[in-house]
């Protein structure tokens, strides 16, 4: 997977000719092609405001983290479980909040190796403040 990423990271120019070659013109008006141009963009704008060096440090923190605490509520638990289940497809030990309220019966079993990721997007929920204070404040590695 990482050799997978890093072709495409270092290769955008194949990308963009793929791009280019398979692109048939996309209906303005049609929903589908608002969403995916929408998130081209999204991906695109991560891409050029973090650094590869930042990604990758992430993914090493992930790696070697003991437990993974993934939390998210509202609208963002969406992504929470998207990224939970795509983790723990990759490694053990990866535990999800749920929207029901268990964060903190899961985060007394973590340990000063663990990482807690929080799903957080505008308008924040309470909630998920309070989580990511509550990991910060404890001294866990927050992502």
């Amino acid at each position: 997977m990482q050799d997978r990423i890093q072709e495409q990271l270092l290769h955008p120019a194949e990308i963009e000719r793929f791009d280019n070659n398979y692109r048939e013109q996309p209906d303005e008006n049609d929903p589908f092609t608002k969403v995916i141009e929408s998130e081209v963009y999204i991906l695109r704008h991560l891409l050029n405001h973090t650094s590869i060096q930042d990604i990758w440090e992430t993914v090493d923190v992930l790696l070697q983290a003991d437990q993974i605490l993934i939390a998210g509520h509202r609208i963002s638990h969406a992504a929470a479980y998207w990224f939970s289940c795509t983790l723990s497809s990759l490694r053990e030990n990866v535990y999800l909040s749920s929207p029901a309220g268990d964060f903190l019966e899961k985060f007394c079993n973590l340990t000063d190796k663990s990482v807690v990721v929080v799903f957080s997007f505008p308008r924040y929920a309470q909630e998920t403040l309070k989580i990511a204070e509550t990991a910060k404040k404890h001294g866990t590695v927050l992502w």
